[in-house]
């Protein structure tokens, strides 16, 4: 299990579509005290996954940060796209209601967006 897998299960967990969090109610998630670079530097915050595990925690669960504030030790995490269920329920009312006047198809849309 990775350091940061005890974050993505929370935020993976939670409802609603935004969740502000002090630094020390995340290193409870965690279970330890997060790198002195979470305090020392916005940059620690990126939303690019790219060679930042913190970042693909919160990524893979769907949210991504905001408004980051090093003096009061306080982040947003906001949902970034809908959960699975919640599409497949829109999805399921587009194949009540007849196809997508655009043509798309739905489901196979949240499918490919879900395999991501």
């Amino acid at each position: 299990m990775g350091v940061y897998e005890p974050l993505t299960r929370y935020l993976a967990s939670q409802s609603g579509r935004e969740m502000p969090v002090t630094f020390t109610q995340l290193e409870t998630i965690l279970g330890r005290k997060l790198p002195n670079s979470a305090y020392k530097h916005e940059e620690f915050w990126t939303n690019n996954p790219t060679g930042h595990v913190h970042a693909k925690a919160w990524r893979s669960a769907g949210w991504k940060t905001r408004n980051i504030n090093l003096t009061a030790r306080t982040v947003i995490f906001v949902r970034d796209r809908d959960t699975v269920a919640e599409r497949l329920g829109r999805a399921d009312v587009h194949r009540r209601a007849g196809p997508d006047l655009s043509g798309h198809n739905i489901v196979a849309m949240i499918r490919r967006d879900r395999d991501r």
